[in-house]
């Protein structure tokens, strides 16, 4: 069986990963500048942290990204949300006896140096298959399949380095994330407007820029120095719901697109059961 796959970013690259056996596999993709994936941080996250609620389908999502991603590209260490009040404290403690919550929320630990806050919670070829994962854009599957009920998003990130090292992945009101290198990611913002998969991911903007360090000032007491900006828009869905499956008029027409925010932790439980529905 030959396979196309029309986008490589994480859906794209999940779908051909979890292809049927002995499959020829092609990969086409134009490489954009700020791609949703290329900007993308990769947390595998399965709670929704500032609405304090279980991510669509977590459970399986994560057992089925244990397996997707190698031991190499994955980090064990948790990711930390910066308590600042009793209340919190107080709120973090009740949510650990949460019948969904509970099994993603760990103890509490005191916050690193830097942290501002009361404590840490844990062209020409044929082909039998073609996929379109082509994210925000999605020229081809919006043609094929009609209007997909995009809601695309804006977002713009910082690398920054910090006087003082927390060593740790956080979370308050956006993620603060270590890169290994003594630089850290802060982000990302969240813009609506994006019309179509025809417009350009947005220049980084300093008034973005000077919203997210007035955000992290109030819980990162290290200085702040940013080292560069980047863009993306994220191929969210109104519904917050991704779409995939194969296409009822064109046997061997399939779609993975739609991951929003979340594309990390569902890609590889969405592509496997697309494979799994193929009835080409």
């Amino acid at each position: 069986m030959k396979i196309a796959v029309v986008g490589g970013g994480i859906a794209g690259v999940a779908v051909a990963r979890s292809a049927p056996d002995g499959a020829q596999i092609s990969v086409y993709d134009a490489h954009p500048e700020r791609s949703s994936t290329r900007v993308a941080t990769g947390i595998v996250n399965p709670v929704v942290l500032k609405r304090r609620r279980v991510v669509w389908r977590a459970a399986e999502a994560l057992a089925v990204a244990a397996d997707f991603y190698p031991s190499e590209f994955r980090s064990s260490e948790p990711i930390y949300e910066v308590l600042r009040s009793p209340d919190e404290v107080n709120d973090w403690n009740a949510l650990a006896d949460h019948p969904a919550l509970g099994a993603y929320l760990g103890a509490l630990s005191d916050v690193p140096a830097g942290i501002s806050g009361l404590c840490l919670g844990a062209g020409d070829r044929v082909f039998d298959v073609v996929v379109l994962c082509e994210g925000y854009q999605a020229r081809w599957a919006e043609h094929f399949w009609g209007e997909l009920g995009f809601a695309r998003t804006s977002g713009q990130g910082l690398r920054v380095a910090l006087s003082k090292e927390p060593g740790v992945m956080m979370h308050r009101s956006h993620f603060l994330l270590p890169e290994g290198d003594g630089t850290y990611q802060l982000g990302a913002s969240y813009g609506w407007g994006i019309s179509s998969g025809t417009v350009a991911p947005p220049v980084p903007q300093p008034s973005q820029t000077n919203e997210l360090l007035e955000s992290a000032r109030s819980w990162i007491s290290a200085d702040i120095e940013v080292r560069s900006a980047w863009t993306g828009i994220r191929p969210t869905m109104k519904d917050r719901r991704p779409r995939w499956g194969w296409n009822p008029q064109h046997p061997g027409l399939g779609l993975l697109n739609g991951l929003g925010s979340r594309g990390t932790l569902h890609a590889p439980l969405l592509a496997r059961e697309l494979w799994s529905s193929q009835a080409v």
